[in-house]
């Protein structure tokens, strides 16, 4: 067992109703996502709930017990929870946020190899992965709320490194707050309800396998002022 303390980065909605997926990145870099015993490795949240009695929120700073490394084929950072309680031990200042972001943003050439929507052209068997979390600061996002079933209502539209991107986003704290703006697009400030002189960071995700190829998930956004 070892205790883990990471910076929140995702706390992402997942099928099962209730449940989450937590992801972040420790203080040297190393992105570590908790999961649970479950089919999906999805977090309840008596499994996810923090000493203080509330969700982790993104920028906590979460000390987490792990029993054992798990990794998959489609996410190779998970980790396997012991199911005993999380602490919280701060949030991160804007300051402290920033520098961590400029160490350790991806800066490669495409997310995850480049098609423009949600799933990728290859499963993870016929082209490999290192890596199922990104954390990146995008050329332009535009956040939009679209219920077009059976498509993700809420929709991040992403251009980083000169591609455009068409994702599924699944962060719950910016979800509410579109919800209540309704339908239709929005820059990274939604309407003047975050700054809009900040820097607007996404954490990206491998979220799962469908009909046998992974799809990528905005799981978190973060606007730092």
């Amino acid at each position: 067992m070892r205790i883990a303390t990471i910076v929140c980065l995702a706390n992402s909605w997942r099928p099962t109703p209730g449940n989450r997926c937590i992801a972040g990145i420790t203080l040297d870099g190393t992105w570590i996502r908790p999961v649970s015993a479950n089919d999906d490795g999805s977090l309840s949240y008596a499994e996810r709930i923090l000493h203080n009695g509330k969700d982790p929120e993104l920028l906590d700073l979460i000390s987490i017990p792990l029993e054992r490394h798990a990794p998959e084929p489609d996410q190779p950072e998970n980790w396997l929870i012991t199911g005993e309680g999380w602490g919280l031990q701060g949030s991160l200042t804007a300051k402290r946020a920033e520098q961590l972001f400029d160490a350790n943003l991806f800066r490669g050439r495409d997310l995850f190899g480049y098609t423009s929507h949600d799933q990728l052209e290859t499963t993870v068997q016929e082209d490999p992965i290192d890596r199922s979390l990104l954390l990146i600061e995008p050329d332009s996002l535009r956040l939009a709320y679209e219920p077009n079933p059976p498509r993700l209502a809420y929709r991040a539209y992403v251009t980083f490194a000169g591609k455009t991107y068409d994702l599924g986003m699944t962060d719950p704290a910016t979800q509410a707050i579109m919800e209540t703006l309704g339908k239709g697009n929005y820059g990274p400030d939604l309407g003047g309800k975050r700054p809009a002189s900040g820097r607007t960071f996404l954490c990206v995700s491998l979220g799962g396998v469908s009909d046998g190829r992974s799809y990528r998930l905005v799981e978190g956004v973060i606007t730092i002022a």
